[in-house]
């Protein structure tokens, strides 16, 4: 079996009609993952999202970091009051990567480069720039 590639030497990029396929796909079949019992919740709030976007200056943090050399895209589970109503949300969670493809989370240095309008947190956080408050669709049309 062969070692897996190096993240930097990695080629990911897909042609549009290959992406509109893999949209199209998990478009057609994400019903089918959701627990039945969860499925008005699904349709209602979109636990399992169409799509979530993050802004420039966010991603353009991670990059930024001393060493960073990708971003990952963990999976996570919140729970959002949705008039007053408890509903599990699947959100996207990006962190850094480093030259030795481990996560960058509790590895920061400096402090990152970015304004104060794009990190709302009272100081640098010394885990890293991790990203999370992505805008969802659902509730937002999608593009």
């Amino acid at each position: 079996m062969s070692q897996p590639l190096a993240l930097t030497q990695m080629g990911h990029f897909i042609d549009y009609a290959e992406a509109r396929r893999l949209v199209e796909n998990y478009e057609l079949k994400k019903h089918e993952l959701i627990n039945p019992s969860l499925l008005r919740e699904q349709k209602e709030y979109g636990i399992l999202p169409d799509c979530e976007a993050f802004n420039a200056d966010g991603i353009k943090a991670i990059l930024e970091q001393k060493d960073c050399v990708g971003i990952r895209i963990h999976y996570g589970l919140k729970d959002e009051d949705e008039k007053g109503n408890k509903v599990p949300l699947i959100v996207a969670v990006l962190v850094g990567v480093g030259p030795d493809g481990k996560d960058m989370w509790g590895q920061m240095e400096s402090t990152p480069k970015v304004s104060a309008r794009s990190y709302p947190l009272a100081a640098p956080d010394p885990g890293g720039v991790i990203l999370e408050d992505s805008q969802r669709s659902p509730p937002f049309p999608k593009p």
